[in-house]
């Protein structure tokens, strides 16, 4: 499989130097064809489905992998795009790279592979960006420093079929920044490890929340900021099930600033009248 990413915008990230040497374009732009099927070849079995991924390296924007034949297997990108400005996901605080995938693996088209394939694909004018900062405690009101925090969407405004990925470790404060696409979100946070010296993640203890982001966040609502309005929402026929706890549970914090942005954004996706 192989094909070429064009980059019209320039919004892809930077190209990255080592001792004055241009070693990439992009830390990790990618082509993917992801396969959903176990065990299937060779024998012991996969612990895994297969899949093939091509790289994109310096400015060529070309991208070549290997595939079995006869595999069913959905191809996607995932653009490693540049969100504002500085920041890195190694670096304490802030984050301003993250993955966009257009279409996303769950909604691109499988191919069944029997011969060379070639996939293209053009990275789409970024548009509107949301600074989001916020900060990690535990259950006893203390910063959590070096905190992994995990920003998955679930629905992004004006760009059906895509989904955005972002991560950053908090810094020594528990504090963190990451710029989005205007959407509904999910955040994990992954606690630092035992003796925390450095950005490491630990997958243990993870929390799950889901938070809405949109453009142009406001607006007017007399009960607590928007949480009686969310709590309507949340069981109306067309919210999801798959987010009613979340909403539930935020909800009935009363507190605006969390209901206010999570009601904005699930009346951008269309789930509330």
């Amino acid at each position: 499989m192989s094909g070429t990413v064009s980059d019209p915008q320039s919004e892809l990230a930077p190209a990255q130097t080592l001792n004055g040497v241009v070693v990439a374009h992009v830390r990790d732009t990618e082509v993917h064809c992801d396969s959903n099927d176990y065990g299937t070849w060779p024998t012991p079995i996969f612990f895994e489905p297969e899949f093939a991924v091509g790289h994109i390296w310096d400015n060529l924007h070309s991208h070549k992998s290997y595939l079995r034949n006869g595999i069913t297997c959905i191809p996607y990108p995932r653009f490693y795009v540049q969100m504002g400005s500085g920041g890195n996901e190694n670096v304490l605080g802030s984050n301003s790279y993250g993955f966009f995938e257009t279409p996303s693996p769950e909604t691109s088209t499988p191919i069944t592979v029997t011969g060379d394939v070639t996939e293209t694909y053009t990275v789409p004018t970024i548009g509107t960006q949301i600074a989001i900062s916020g900060a990690v405690t535990d259950s006893a009101s203390q910063s959590l420093a070096g905190a992994l925090v995990k920003v998955h969407s679930t629905a992004l405004t004006g760009t059906p079929n895509s989904a955005f990925h972002i991560q950053v470790f908090t810094d020594g404060s528990g504090n963190f920044t990451v710029n989005l696409l205007p959407g509904v979100y999910d955040v994990e946070v992954d606690r630092p490890a035992p003796g925390y010296v450095a950005p490491v993640q630990n997958d243990a203890g993870a929390v799950d929340a889901g938070f809405g982001f949109a453009s142009g966040i406001g607006g007017g609502d007399s009960g607590s900021g928007g949480c009686s309005t969310l709590s309507t929402c949340c069981s109306s026929s067309t919210f999801p099930a798959a987010q009613h706890a979340t909403c539930t549970m935020i909800a009935g914090l009363g507190d605006a600033t969390a209901c206010s942005p999570y009601l904005s954004g699930a009346k951008t996706a269309g789930w509330c009248p």
